[in-house]
Parts: structure tokens; sequence; C-alpha cells
């Protein structure tokens, strides 16, 4: 059966690429970072590259990408016990969970957020607000209109208020 599979694939591989060279020759720019694909790396990247330990992901889609964000964070969680020396059962003793509230809303536009000055004031206060006890992530949905607003912290009365403060803010510049 692997004969099989070995053979169909080089009869395969052979017919179909004058297609898919002639797809990369029609698109233009191909040439910058072809050998990429096969392995081979100019001497520039192979320098920075040298004497790190580095993990290449290849991912297509956001599901690929959400198990390799899993999986990143799952080593770094490996890294910090083997720095401390600790078992994960007493590191997660000092885990605070911080209370966080998502917004999603629907937008009749999606224009670049550097084009409304007032949004990006109020999510700057809020950052400020917050300091290092918070965070705020504000971004378009890649396939609905709708833009997404993310804000963790420490108290969630504050985190409420600082939401629905931006999220006036985007509703009257650009909501449905």
């Amino acid at each position: 059966m692997r004969l099989l599979y070995n053979i169909l694939f080089i009869v395969f591989f052979t017919v179909s690429s004058p297609y898919y060279f002639w797809r990369l020759w029609r698109r233009g720019n191909w040439k910058r970072g072809f050998m990429q694909r096969f392995g081979e790396y100019d001497r520039n990247l192979q320098q920075s590259l040298t004497n790190r330990h580095v993990v290449w992901v290849h991912a297509v889609s956001v599901g690929e990408m959400n198990v390799c964000v899993a999986f990143v964070s799952a080593l770094q969680v490996l890294r910090i016990m083997m720095d401390t020396g600790k078992p994960l059962s007493e590191l997660l003793k000092t885990f605070v969970k911080f209370p966080q509230i998502a917004v999603n809303m629907k937008v009749r536009e999606k224009p670049a957020l550097e084009t409304m000055p007032d949004v990006l004031a109020a999510v700057k206060d809020a950052e400020q607000t917050l300091g290092d006890t918070g965070r705020v992530l504000l971004r378009y949905s890649g396939t609905e209109p709708k833009i997404r607003l993310l804000i963790e912290g420490r108290d969630a009365k504050q985190i409420r208020a600082l939401a629905d403060g931006i999220a006036a803010k985007i509703k009257a510049k650009i909501g449905a």
C-alpha cells in the first residue's frame, strides 16, 4: 500500500507541478522567500537563529493557530515549572483569575482604529486606569461586521464602567 502511495504521489506531483508553478509566476513576487518552503533560509535568518531554541509553527487555519497558541502556552508553563522547580499544583496556588468582560458590537463599517481618535483615547484612558492590573483589547471581527472589546482587571465594576464608556464611543462613531 505504501509503495502504491509513493508511486501515485510522484505521478500526481509531476502532473500538477506545472500548474502550481504557473500560478506562482502569475501572482508575481514569488521568488522572495520561495526556497523557505523547502527549508532553505537566507544567511541573515540563519545567523539570527543560530544557538537559539526555536519551534517552527506552520498553521493555515484559525483552528490550527488556536492549537499552536495552546501548545506554546503549555511550553511556557513547562518552562516556568523547570525554572522554579515547583510542581504545577504549587504554582496554581498563586494563580489569581481576574474578571473579564467581552463586548461584541455590530458596526456599519470597519474604518482603521487609528481614524477614530476619541475611541483610541478612551482605550488609552482605560489602559492607564487599569495600569499593570488589567488589559484592554479592541479589534474587528475577521468574518462578521462586528468590533470586539475585551477588558480584564481586578474590579468587575470598574471594568464594566470602562467597557460601557468605550462601547458608547464606538456606538456613536460606527455602531449599527
